[in-house]
């Protein structure tokens, strides 16, 4: 089965103490690239984490963003008395040294920086990580039934084209008899002017008539086009990340075709050289899409 490199995977738990989101995003890429943004207190779940999506992608860019917002009694706060005794030591004393009333509230003193605070960095207990864990698993499943879904439709896709590519490939061997024969009246033309000329050894003669046959024949290039459409059909049918494979596959295809049409001045075959290179460049377009 077909992964697609592009998904998107999104989850949120909640508990008494605690919310969690996690979001998790791919993308195409040559090799596997690990983007991970946590909050601070969530820190040690990073290589967890990266584990996790080595075990289930091989190949392209993911990012995965986990935020969490703690709630009610999860919420904890510090009071820096040492701090709030000077800044009423300092304010009242200023006070007193101009003349002013001191209207100092304990709403005012717990307002000044630094004297009450929240720990929203200290470290998740162990409900407050079972539940970060369950949000990443949760998004990794959404990502991967994503990316199987896409996986599905580009497989269906390449089949299509593949068929296309066999169906044109067919066209141009039924050609080949009629190039073979034109080629054979070419030789025996050439051979009639190679003979008329007496100066000509016969090495130089069977040199040319190899030159000749190397130049029209393109029955080997068939065969190993061929062949490449076997084992792509193979791979996009099988198991395991397979997009680097298919992407050799195709420039070896690109490779046969363009030596075909190289060799050949028979405008039916140009034609049908030139849907053959369309198609394989979509398979292309396409292919970049596969883990």
């Amino acid at each position: 089965m077909l992964l697609s490199m592009t998904g998107f995977g999104r989850a949120d738990v909640e508990t008494d103490e605690v919310s969690v989101n996690a979001e998790i995003t791919g993308v195409n890429g040559r090799y596997l690239d690990i983007v991970v943004k946590l909050p601070q207190q969530a820190a040690a779940l990073e290589i967890p984490l990266r584990r996790l999506i080595k075990d289930n992608v091989r190949r392209g860019r993911v990012s995965a963003n986990v935020s969490v917002q703690r709630t009610g009694a999860a919420v904890k706060v510090a009071l820096d008395e040492d701090a709030a005794q000077e800044y009423v030591a300092t304010s009242t004393g200023l006070a007193d040294r101009l003349g002013l009333p001191n209207d100092l509230t304990l709403t005012s003193v717990l307002n000044f920086p630094g004297v009450m605070q929240t720990q929203e960095q200290s470290p998740p207990d162990e409900k407050e990580r079972s539940a970060m864990e369950k949000a990443v698993v949760l998004a990794l499943e959404e990502f991967q039934s994503m990316r199987r879904a896409e996986g599905e439709v580009l497989e269906l896709e390449l089949h299509h084209r593949i068929e296309t590519v066999r169906s044109t490939l067919a066209e141009v061997e039924e050609r080949l008899p009629e190039l073979n024969r034109q080629y054979s009246e070419r030789l025996r033309q050439r051979m009639a002017e190679l003979a008329a000329d007496i100066t000509l050894k016969e090495e130089r003669i069977a040199m040319e008539v190899a030159v000749m046959a190397e130049k029209a024949d393109v029955t080997e290039e068939v065969v190993r086009l061929k062949s490449h459409l076997d084992q792509f059909v193979n791979l996009i049918e099988g198991d395991g990340a397979v997009g680097r494979k298919l992407e050799f596959l195709i420039q070896e295809m690109n490779r046969e075709v363009n030596t075909i049409g190289a060799k050949n001045r028979d405008s039916t075959v140009t034609g049908h050289v030139l849907q053959i290179k369309a198609e394989l460049e979509k398979i292309r377009e396409q292919v970049q899409n596969i883990e």
